[in-house]
């Protein structure tokens, strides 16, 4: 969610079909808002009402990352990168045991 939010601000539905998109599988989409008022609460994300659709609809919650968003966001990129090194070693080490090629 945090690397949508950094390409642009955008309410919660709107999310759902690039995080899927990724891979991810959200599940309830109320799971998705509860994340997402979990990250608000953190303080790693900040919201808005959009009500630029007066007559067309009701408002929209507008979601943003904030700066310690952003920092957040670096320091979990951080360790996803850590993290796919150490899966990256892992799964070399079992295809030579295993007699695989890569």
């Amino acid at each position: 969610m945090l690397v949508l939010l950094k390409q642009h601000p955008s309410h919660g539905y709107a999310l759902l079909t690039p995080i899927q998109e990724l891979g991810v599988e959200v599940g309830d989409l109320s799971r998705l808002y509860r994340a997402l008022r979990n990250l608000e609460t953190e303080g790693i994300v900040a919201s808005s009402w959009d009500t630029s659709a007066r007559g067309r609809g009701p408002a929209r919650r507008i979601y943003s990352i904030t700066r310690s968003g952003q920092r957040h966001l670096r320091q979990r990129i951080k360790a996803l990168r850590a993290n796919t090194e150490v899966m990256q070693r892992i799964e070399a080490q079992y295809l030579d045991l295993a007699g695989e090629t890569r």
